[in-house]
C-alpha cells in the first residue's frame, strides 16, 4: 500500500478515554506520526460530539444518520485519506460509503465481537445477525483487515485472506516504571468498564471467589459503567467488606493508581464469542506495572500469560482462589512474576513493537 501523499485516518465512534479508541486509534496514530506517516483520528465522540460510552444508548437512528452526514462532509476536507474503520457499528457507514464512492482503499480493524452469538443463516440465506452480515461485507471489501485476537483473526480470514493479527501496544512512556508496592495489606485490583452484562457476571464470579477467602487483602474495583449499581449490590449481598470502588478513572491516572496494587485479577464467567474475541488490554496494563495477574484460562489471555511464569491461568473457582492465596502469602514470588510480566511487555506488547508491525504490514500489502 502506497502511504506517500496519503493520510491514514482512524475512524472510531468512541472517545479517547475508552480503551478501544485509545489503544487502537489514538496510540497507533501517535506512533505513525512519529515515523513521518501522516495520520489522524476521527472520533465521532471527540470530533463531532457524538454520545459515547454509557450514553451511546441514547442515540436515536436519526442521530446516527445526522452524525454520518457530518462525518462525510468533514471527510471531504481531508486530502487523500485512507480510512481505518475501527470496529463495526453505526460509524462504519460514512467511511465505507465515502471510500466506495471515491474508489479508494480502506482498512477494517476488528477487536471486539459486537454481534449476536448466533450468526447462522435461516435457510442458508437470511442472516440472524444483520450486524455480522454487514461486518463481513466491510471486511470482504477491505484492502486489509486487522484482528485484535486470534479468534477474530480466524473469523476474518474466512472472509478476507489479507487479515493480520495486531494487538494493542502499551505506551512505555506512560507506563514507565514498575509498581512500588508497599503496605501490609495486599491489594487486589479489577480494572475495566461495566457496559455489558458479561462485565457484571465476571465481577460476580470474582466476588464469589474472594467472599470465601480469609487472607489479609483488600479488593479495589477500578472503573464504572451502566452496571455499577448492580455490581455494588452484589458485593453487599455477598457481604464483602474489604472492597472499595474508585468510580470512573481517567486513563492518565491509571499508571499512578496501579502503583499501590499487588495483584491484578481477570476472571471470566461467561465463555462466549464476545469474551473469546476480546483482547484483555487491562492485563497488559497490570503487567506493564510489574503486577502479577491471576486470570481465567479462556480466550486471548491464555496466549499472553505463561502460567506460573509471568502470571497464573486458572480453570475454576478453586484454582483461581488458590493462585490468589499463593501470591498473597509470597511477596518474593509476586516480585519475581511481576518482573517477568514487565519484561514480556517490553519485548512484545508495547507500542513500538506493535506500531512497527502495523507500519510494516501497511507498507507491504
Amino acid at each position: 500500500m502506497n502511504l506517500e501523499g496519503n493520510e491514514l485516518v482512524f475512524v472510531t465512534r468512541e472517545r479517547k478515554d475508552l480503551p478501544g479508541a485509545r489503544y487502537r486509534a489514538y496510540n497507533f496514530s501517535k506512533y505513525l506520526n512519529s515515523q513521518g506517516i501522516k495520520s489522524q483520528v476521527f472520533s465521532y465522540a471527540d470530533t463531532i460530539g457524538a454520545l459515547s460510552g454509557d450514553l451511546e444508548r441514547f442515540l436515536t437512528f436519526k442521530d446516527k444518520i445526522v452524525l454520518n452526514i457530518k462525518a462525510i462532509k468533514l471527510f471531504a476536507k481531508i486530502i487523500n485519506p485512507i480510512f481505518i474503520i475501527q470496529r463495526f457499528n453505526y460509524h462504519s457507514l460514512a467511511p465505507y460509503l465515502y471510500s466506495k464512492v471515491k474508489k479508494i482503499d480502506y482498512i477494517f480493524d476488528l477487536d471486539d465481537w459486537e454481534f449476536r452469538e448466533d450468526i447462522t443463516y435461516l435457510l442458508g440465506i437470511f442472516p440472524k445477525s444483520k450486524a455480522e452480515f454487514l461486518s463481513r461485507t466491510i471486511a470482504r471489501e477491505a484492502r486489509v483487515c486487522f484482528a485484535g485476537s486470534r479468534f477474530l483473526e480466524d473469523y476474518l480470514k474466512n472472509v478476507n485472506p489479507e487479515t493480520y493479527y495486531l494487538t494493542p501496544g502499551i505506551d512505555l512512556d506512560v507506563f514507565s516504571s514498575l509498581s512500588d508496592k508497599n503496605g501490609e495489606v495486599v491489594k487486589l485490583a479489577w480494572l475495566g468498564t461495566m457496559f455489558r452484562k458479561e462485565d457484571f457476571y465476571n465481577l460476580n464470579l470474582l466476588f464469589e471467589i474472594v467472599s470465601k477467602m480469609d487472607s489479609n487483602f483488600h479488593l479495589k474495583i477500578i472503573g464504572s459503567g451502566i452496571y455499577i449499581n448492580e455490581v455494588k449490590s452484589q458485593a453487599e449481598k455477598l457481604k464483602i467488606k474489604n472492597i472499595s470502588f474508585t468510580g470512573w478513572v481517567r486513563p492518565e491516572s491509571i499508571p499512578e493508581l496501579l502503583n499501590e496494587i499487588h495483584i491484578g485479577v481477570y476472571p471470566i464467567a461467561v465463555k462466549n464469542k464476545f469474551m473469546m474475541a476480546k483482547f484483555p488490554v487491562k492485563v497488559l496494563e497490570f503487567m506493564a506495572k510489574g503486577i502479577p495477574v491471576v486470570a481465567t484460562n479462556f480466550g486471548e489471555v491464555a496466549s499472553i500469560i505463561k502460567n506460573g511464569d509471568d502470571g497464573f491461568l486458572t480453570d475454576d473457582i478453586l484454582g483461581f482462589r488458590e493462585a490468589l492465596y499463593v501470591l498473597i502469602k509470597n511477596k518474593d514470588l509476586r516480585k519475581k512474576i511481576g518482573i517477568k510480566a514487565r519484561k514480556k511487555i517490553e519485548n512484545e506488547y508495547n507500542l513500538k513493537v506493535q506500531g512497527e508491525r502495523l507500519l510494516g504490514i501497511l507498507k507491504n500489502v
